[in-house]
């Protein structure tokens, strides 16, 4: 028989093995870890979910349950204890400590990567900087010299680096990844916007400003479609 907690405490649940919670989960626990973070840092003890859910644009429900697979228990009445679930975040592999990534692309993209305080927050650091541009190679970027591709699969075994951010222009995408995918990188987030396929074997997240600020574009259009007469939202 499982005892509740006293009152104003947290269940402490097993550590979870991470390879069970459910990839969409993985992908969450950052932004949960920076919300639970920052509300530490502001000195808050207790962080209810449907305060989390109205931060990060989800439901309570939502929130509950990836909390939940990520091994953090809360009190109905009380919420989450901050600093107890930045510890149990920060515990699960991958999540706390810094992984190091290449950044392919030195153009003004590429500056943003590095300029991006979130980066390491997010427990990754930029570990070399690589360009396909002749023209960019040899020049100095947040105090590291940008080199050639050709020197991928030296990085790549000296620093164990499984990861990449693609900040190249579209044109030159399809080349990149599959320098990148030669040299043993197994995951490449891609800024490109490049509509070509990549490497079968890289696990590859794409993100797109412009296709992103189009897609919000025609969601707000949508709404405003569905409005009535009288400006509230229809009720689906």
């Amino acid at each position: 028989m499982r005892l509740a907690p006293p009152a104003g405490r947290a269940y402490t649940s097993p550590m979870p093995d991470p390879v069970a919670i459910p990839i969409p989960t993985l992908r969450r626990l950052p932004e949960y870890l920076r919300v639970f973070r920052d509300r530490r840092d502001a000195g808050d003890s207790w962080l209810s979910s449907e305060a989390v859910g109205q931060i990060l644009g989800f439901g309570a429900v939502q929130v509950r349950r990836d909390l939940a697979a990520a091994g953090a228990s809360g009190s109905p009445k009380c919420g989450y204890p901050v600093s107890e679930t930045v510890r149990r975040l920060e515990a699960l592999p991958g999540i706390r400590g810094l992984s190091a990534a290449i950044l392919v692309g030195s153009g003004r993209l590429g500056e943003a990567v590095l300029a991006d305080p979130g980066m390491e927050r997010h427990g990754l650091r930029i570990e070399e900087i690589f360009d396909l541009s002749p023209d960019r190679v040899d020049r100095v970027l947040d105090g590291r010299r940008v080199l050639p591709l050709s020197r991928l699969p030296e990085t790549v075994r000296r620093t164990g680096c499984r990861l990449a951010v693609l900040a190249v222009d579209p044109d030159q995408a399809g080349a990149a990844s599959l320098a990148l995918a030669r040299a043993g990188i197994a995951g490449i987030l891609d800024l490109s916007g490049a509509a070509s396929p990549f490497p079968k074997d890289l696990l590859v997240r794409r993100f797109c400003f412009a296709s992103g600020l189009a897609a919000l574009a025609g969601e707000l259009d949508a709404r405003e479609r569905k409005k009535n007469l009288d400006g509230f939202p229809r009720q689906t």
